[in-house]
């Protein structure tokens, strides 16, 4: 009986310890693996994207990239899980939306290019707003109190973001002439 005691209460403290440790959900091995799999289907994507010319090979082959880039981000957060590689999935994955996004504007020209480049912008920064914005929160030690930093961090990346809302609103404002142009100028201001 108090072999069986003793036994369960190991059992115990060894499950309580081992829970306070990061677990590692995939041996070298399968990172590797995995890793060399990606890189394998990128070089197809990319091989694949040939066949195409001009434009439509750009933005192939920026979709190619941002997929193999995205997906190795992710494979580096389920490797070694944790605020930062949940981060840098984040910022990957804006970074790869804005080079495709810059390459499909490429297809037009004049204001509508110039619209259509500020707002591939607008959402880069967004993103990455809310990407730094959650990586702050998560790092908080006290959810339940307000971090000050975190507090400044979020409202300074809010700034950036009504920044770049802003650029992007002025730039759809310059199709217009006169007053149309001054109301629409006016009314984004207030926004």
């Amino acid at each position: 009986m108090k072999n069986h005691l003793a036994s369960a209460i190991a059992a115990a403290v060894g499950l309580v310890l081992s829970a306070g440790a990061p677990a590692q959900t995939m041996s070298h091995a399968d990172y590797k693996t995995r890793y060399e799999a990606i890189a394998a289907q990128s070089k197809a994507g990319q091989a694949a994207c040939r066949s195409f010319a001009g434009n439509i090979r750009d933005i192939c082959l920026a979709k190619a990239k941002g997929s193999e880039a995205v997906a190795q981000a992710e494979l580096k957060a389920a490797y070694e899980p944790g605020g930062k590689s949940r981060y840098d999935v984040s910022i990957t994955r804006a970074q790869a939306d804005y080079r495709i996004a810059r390459e499909k504007c490429d297809d037009k020209s004049g204001n509508a290019k110039d619209v259509c480049i500020e707002e591939a912008w607008t959402a880069q920064v967004s993103a990455d707003a809310d990407a730094r914005s959650q990586l702050r929160a998560s790092s908080t030690s006290a959810p339940l109190q307000p971090d000050p930093k975190a507090v400044e961090v979020r409202d300074r990346e809010s700034e950036k973001s009504r920044a770049a809302a802003f650029a992007a609103t002025k730039a759809r404002c310059d199709t217009y002439a006169g007053d149309a142009k001054a109301r629409c100028l006016k009314s984004a201001r207030q926004r």
